[in-house]
């Protein structure tokens, strides 16, 4: 049986992977927008917007990556003893 500080613990490394998680997707959904967009302002001609969201999105795609590694290492535990994230995200993202 778990402790109330473990349990606690848990809870913490639950919410902080759905945070993670959440921020992932919105990360992929602006990464997305901004190379649409970039696509639409090259069409137009407008090369500088253009270069400023793809720079965008690539920031946003280097963002992606590094959440996505954050999750799949299973550990964000920000102190020793933290309890790290069980199957590193692996049960929500097999469902996207």
């Amino acid at each position: 049986m778990l402790s109330l500080r473990e349990s606690l613990l848990e809870a913490q490394a639950s919410d902080v992977e759905h945070g993670l998680q959440s921020l992932l997707r919105s990360c992929q959904e602006q990464a997305g927008l901004a190379k649409h967009m970039a696509e639409n302002e090259r069409k137009r001609n407008h090369h500088a917007r253009a270069a400023e969201l793809a720079e965008r999105a690539r920031e946003q795609q280097a963002n992606v990556e590094l959440i996505g590694r954050l999750l799949d290492s299973g550990n964000t535990a920000t102190h020793p003893g933290q309890v790290a994230m069980g199957d590193g995200g692996q049960s929500e993202q097999a469902g996207q």
